[in-house]
């Protein structure tokens, strides 16, 4: 039976998720933080929309630690905060330095969160509960990054700095998290298991690396649609923002079904993954219409919620025992490297092809995630029969 007081946990504990991958949702103002800021070079301004990925790769690290000190609850509150606080300020600022900064601090805030969205879930819940909540955890992380992405591409008509507005919504879901998740401290035998010596075995550190690829192409996508969008004269900012919408309510769908995928084709959903997301970089590359990026993202939105979905478990299965919160650790960071180093990937990419057309770097993806499928064949293939 589910009372009241079990339901209002859960969706507290969901809640989190809603906020937890907002970096992004300014992407569709990049072109007018562009415009604004026109001594600053274009890369830094991308560069702005991802370095909050690298406080929340040292933070993420750290979060275990500080949970232990002053409880999970305490963590979430102080993280989600700094969200608050720190995601609303550029909406007062004009300085560049000072935005830069703050979306600096943005980043620690969401690392806090960051593993305890996943971690507070089997904290609380067992078996097919738990089961049942990741994936509908991994659809609020997908349904948030829409909502607030729809938001910026509406805000923007006013001007860049109320796209930063968005991050209001981190107060209601402090407020909810505040009153609906217990005071409860940690067992000692809790303790104990966080305190054992942990280890990251070579599986795990291959997992990670896929991680940064998936994740820093993913995110190229993001940081781009925007611009090819208004370069190429598709549309305008707020249809960018449609496009980014619709490739996140893409992923929600994809989240919430990726159990059913996984136990019909098992780990063959790693090539699924791979060849949508070839075909999705491509249709990027070559596209001539809005209607031809929208199909892409779309495309790329469905593939990256297989493909994360299907890491997390293979790092379940793969870690050691009791180095569960060290290996999930690190694939966090390696998602976390992959957003914050986007820009730099798209920054090699035009290095090497010498090209700097703003839509290049995609045809470069293609042909790695065409390589990617092959090998993705033979793993899944061997590790199916076993």
């Amino acid at each position: 039976m589910v009372t009241k007081k079990n339901f209002l946990l859960k969706i507290g504990i969901l809640s989190v998720s809603l906020i937890l991958v907002s970096s992004l949702s300014i992407s569709p103002a990049i072109p007018a933080i562009e415009g604004y800021f026109d001594h600053i070079s274009a890369s830094s301004i991308e560069l702005m929309t991802t370095v909050p990925s690298f406080s929340v790769m040292i933070m993420v690290l750290l979060s275990s630690f500080i949970s232990n000190k002053i409880g999970e609850k305490v963590t979430v509150i102080l993280g989600l905060s700094l969200v608050l606080v720190a995601g609303v300020l550029p909406f007062f600022l004009n300085d560049f330095s000072a935005v830069f900064l703050s979306r600096i601090i943005l980043g620690v805030g969401l690392g806090l969160i960051n593993s305890l969205a996943v971690s507070l879930i089997s904290i609380n819940f067992k078996g097919k509960e738990s089961a049942y909540l990741m994936g509908l955890r991994s659809a609020f992380e997908s349904g948030g990054q829409a909502i607030l992405t729809f938001l910026a591409g509406q805000l923007i008509l006013f001007n860049w700095q109320s796209v930063f507005l968005i991050y209001l919504l981190a107060l209601p879901i402090l407020l909810l998290f505040m009153f609906s998740y217990p005071d409860n401290k940690k067992k000692d035998s809790d303790v104990e298991i966080d305190n054992r010596k942990q280890s990251v075995n070579f599986y795990v550190i291959l997992i990670a690396v896929f991680l940064v690829v998936i994740v820093g192409a993913q995110t190229a996508i993001i940081i781009r649609i925007s611009g090819i969008v208004t370069s190429f004269n598709f549309g305008n900012m707020v249809d960018a923002s449609r496009v980014q919408t619709l490739m996140t309510v893409a992923g929600m769908i994809l989240g919430v079904f990726f159990g059913r995928i996984f136990i019909s084709i098992r780990y063959f959903t790693a090539s699924l993954g791979l060849i949508m997301m070839t075909m999705a970089h491509f249709l990027v590359y070559s596209a001539n219409s809005l209607m031809v990026i929208t199909v892409g993202a779309v495309l790329a939105g469905a593939a990256y919620p297989l493909l994360i979905s299907l890491m997390f478990h293979l790092v379940s299965e793969v870690c050691r025992s009791g180095s569960e919160t060290l290996c999930m650790s690190v694939a966090l960071v390696g998602c976390n490297l992959g957003g914050s180093s986007a820009p730099y990937f798209l920054k090699l990419i035009a290095l090497i092809t010498g090209s700097k057309a703003i839509n290049q770097p995609f045809l470069s993806f293609t042909f790695l995630f065409a390589v990617l499928t092959i090998l993705s064949w033979f793993f899944c293939r061997k590790r199916s029969l076993k």
